[in-house]
């Protein structure tokens, strides 16, 4: 481990040798300990900031080389926690990875990147922009089925409850200035005025509120299908959405996406086809405004973890925050004693009474 530091702020040229943090960078490799050795007794110089920008990367933070409060926080979190981290992050993998092949696309939902591994190598990575909703979904693992072309966007139910219903109650005109049609069970579009709007949130919705394909659609242009128990899906991130920040649909959008950028390159790696799908061919396709599903030629596994902790391809251990306290609840699961679940066929028989 390394001991605790309680100095609030540390950065290049304050006063001080920054001993005590050259010490603790130098423990987690952070510093070359020899290095950091051969500096001893130096003022808090280039090569010291250097170790700290490094440590912040690791740790999911601005890496401006300054030791601030929260940079301090995670320096002194104990290395027992990060063990904690490795495990949990494990047992994350294995409830997901089992007999995974070489090819797979990984979801990060806390470091917000998606990775797509085939033979074994990163061929393309991208960042993603994940709502709230999603940051609390369980880890789990699905097959990517195929891309869809100019998806339309159905407003989840329960988002149209508590973000749009209250308000088209009160202004049901506002339904066409948000791009969206209400539908009825059949698919046949309503008028506004059609629709008793409910204006309680409690209060059943029979309807559904779309979004029809184009531009300003929310999921873009191109949405990756992965059926899957939570209803979660990949999608293009729009260039502009088109709606003003505050609006109730911009709420929607912020609760439910799970966007990628570049997925244009990530398509045509998984369509597999280069005499059918090329960059350029896609792009095409997508710009006649047709919309259309298109079957993967490489179904990949898709694995989406909340990963608070991860070795990289260097053999670098990162870590990243807790933001939804997902890794305590973890913990106290892998804490607890074991107990056979006496239902299950592999127990032991209960003695007769």
């Amino acid at each position: 481990g390394w001991p605790a530091s309680t100095r609030p702020v540390l950065r290049p040229g304050c006063q001080g040798t920054g001993e005590q943090l050259r010490e603790r960078l130098a423990t987690s490799a952070d510093l070359n300990p020899v290095a950091a050795a051969a500096r001893r007794g130096r003022p808090f110089e280039a090569s010291l900031a250097e170790g700290v920008r490094r440590f912040q990367a690791r740790h999911g933070l601005h890496p401006d080389g300054w030791v601030g409060p929260a940079t301090l926080t995670e320096l002194n979190a104990p290395v027992e926690r990060r063990i904690d981290q490795l495990r949990i992050n494990l047992d994350r993998l294995r409830q997901v990875a089992q007999d995974l092949g070489s090819d797979y696309l990984l979801v990060d939902l806390v470091g917000m990147q998606a990775s797509l591994h085939l033979a074994g190598r990163v061929v393309w990575s991208s960042r993603l922009e994940v709502g709230q909703r999603y940051l609390q979904t369980p880890s789990f693992r699905a097959t990517l089925m195929g891309v869809v072309l100019n998806p339309s966007w159905t407003v989840p139910a329960a988002v149209a409850r508590d973000a749009l219903l209250p308000r088209l109650a009160q202004r049901p005109e506002q339904l066409r200035a948000l791009g969206l049609k209400v539908v009825d069970g059949a698919g046949q579009e309503l008028s506004p005025s059609q629709v008793d709007w409910p204006s309680r949130r409690g209060e059943s919705f029979p309807y559904a509120l779309v979004q029809p394909p184009g531009p300003g659609n929310p999921l873009g242009r191109l949405k990756f299908l992965l059926p899957n128990a939570h209803s979660v899906f990949l999608h293009d991130i729009p260039a502009k959405r088109g709606v003003p920040a505050g609006n109730a649909l911009t709420l929607a959008l912020a609760q439910t996406c799970i966007g990628i950028e570049r997925p244009h390159e990530l398509a045509v790696l998984l369509l597999d086809q280069p005499g059918s799908w090329s960059l350029n061919g896609l792009r095409d396709e997508i710009e006649r405004g047709d919309t259309r599903t298109v079957p993967a030629r490489r179904k990949v596994p898709v694995l989406l973890l909340n990963v608070t902790a991860r070795v990289d391809e260097r053999g670098v251990a990162r870590f990243l925050p807790d933001r939804d306290g997902s890794d305590a609840r973890a913990l106290d699961a892998l804490r607890r004693p074991f107990r056979p679940d006496p239902s299950s066929p592999a127990s032991p028989a209960r003695p007769a009474r």
